[in-house]
């Protein structure tokens, strides 16, 4: 038996494409015969940059600003039971026939203490995002519990900046991670009962058009009515080093949770959790670009029109085949005022690309953007702008 697979013009162009992606990162050394030996000057006050050590960070718990944290709740729950066999009703004060049933009632009065724990929602995400990112070292969670027990640091979070600062001290990170939640504002949205009296009038009327709208809006309303959260978390990079604060931004998420005539406790926490959670995607790649992978050319082979080049980063670093770096050289800039000496980092018009080739700590890359000449101990940074630290999937 003989099957023909027909190809259409699209799923011919898509294997087109996909065949030519694989045959990019697949690389032959041998039609790289030319070697470029020439090297960057690096100014001594832009040498710290090239200590490719992969930074340590730590996520520490933040501090809940809210009022909702610790707190003692009591819920009544009423039951009520009615007995009847043939008849016969039975109930606590006997048994008799006919005449109206009596209703036994039951009151159950529950009071607890509860601790809505939003830091432990935040945190864990955070630890599973950035340690996705190339080139870190995420300190464990147990160490941090011990340095927070060792700073007798209260459930709610770190104090102060400085106590910060020397938590990551004695944790050994270079970044600390953390912020505040700080504010849940709670607002009820109900329109139903006006939707129902303009759906009533406009029912009543011969205008079609007229009596769509009032069905809308009595359906609308019930997907917009409810009990509406917002929350405000707050969130900062800190360098342990020097106690800058290297990132720092403010996001607002509003979450409808749906209607409930006595919203219990419990119900608030799972909705400004989840309200939190989702608040996550508000932060741009400008977070995790802090972040950055950076490393440094250390061999050039070209044949007279492409090149490729290897660096000091590997798959020890996260990288993979298609990975796209950015190429800077840098210059000593000095004040003609002050005489005081900074270092410049220019971007320069190369682009480059992730081979196959991808070992434990080098990479050969493809040159895919070429206007400026490549030398040796060129320094590279990989190219995340596209991939946003809280764009995948939270779970």
């Amino acid at each position: 038996m003989n099957t023909r697979v027909l190809l259409t013009p699209t799923l011919f162009f898509v294997l087109l494409l996909l065949f030519a992606g694989c045959s990019q990162n697949q690389l032959n050394m041998t039609q790289y015969p030319l070697s470029v030996n020439e090297k960057q000057a690096i100014p001594e006050i832009c040498q710290p940059f090239y200590k490719n050590q992969l930074p340590t960070i730590a996520v520490m718990d933040f501090t809940n600003n809210s009022t909702f944290g610790k707190a003692k709740v009591e819920h009544t729950s009423t039951s009520k039971r009615v007995g009847v066999l043939g008849g016969i009703i039975i109930n606590s004060d006997g048994i008799g026939l006919g005449g109206t049933a009596k209703a036994e009632q039951s009151s159950v009065n529950v009071k607890r203490e509860v601790d809505a724990k939003l830091s432990e929602t935040l945190t864990p995400l955070l630890e599973t995002k950035i340690s996705r990112l190339s080139g870190i070292t995420l300190v464990a969670r147990n160490d941090i519990e011990k340095i927070n027990k060792e700073l007798q640091l209260q459930d709610s979070g770190l104090l102060d900046e400085s106590t910060t600062v020397q938590a990551g001290k004695l944790l050994g990170a270079k970044y600390i991670v953390t912020g505040s939640i700080d504010n849940v504002e709670i607002n009820q949205r109900n329109h139903e009962s006006v939707a129902i009296a303009v759906n009533s009038v406009t029912s009543r009327t011969e205008h079609v058009g007229a009596q769509v709208a009032g069905l809308l809006g009595r359906v609308l309303t019930s997907f917009t009515d409810g009990i509406l959260l917002k929350t405000t978390v707050s969130i900062k990079i800190l360098d342990v080093q020097t106690g800058e604060i290297l990132h720092a931004q403010t996001i607002q998420k509003d979450i409808n949770i749906g209607k409930f005539s006595n919203p219990t406790y419990d119900v608030y926490i799972g909705g400004i959790k989840a309200a939190i959670i989702n608040s996550l995607e508000s932060f741009n790649y400008e977070f995790s670009n802090n972040f950055s992978v950076t490393g440094y050319i250390t061999k050039i082979k070209t044949n007279g029109n492409d090149a490729i080049v290897q660096v000091n980063l590997g798959s020890k670093h996260k990288i993979k085949p298609q990975d796209r770096f950015n190429v800077y050289m840098f210059e000593e800039s000095i004040d003609p005022l002050t005489n005081q000496k900074t270092c410049d980092n220019i971007l320069l018009p190369i682009k480059l690309e992730a081979s196959s080739m991808v070992n434990s700590f080098t990479s050969w890359l493809h040159a895919t953007q070429q206007k400026a000449p490549l030398k040796l101990l060129y320094y590279v940074e990989k190219d995340i702008s596209k991939e946003s630290l809280f764009d995948l999937p939270l779970f």
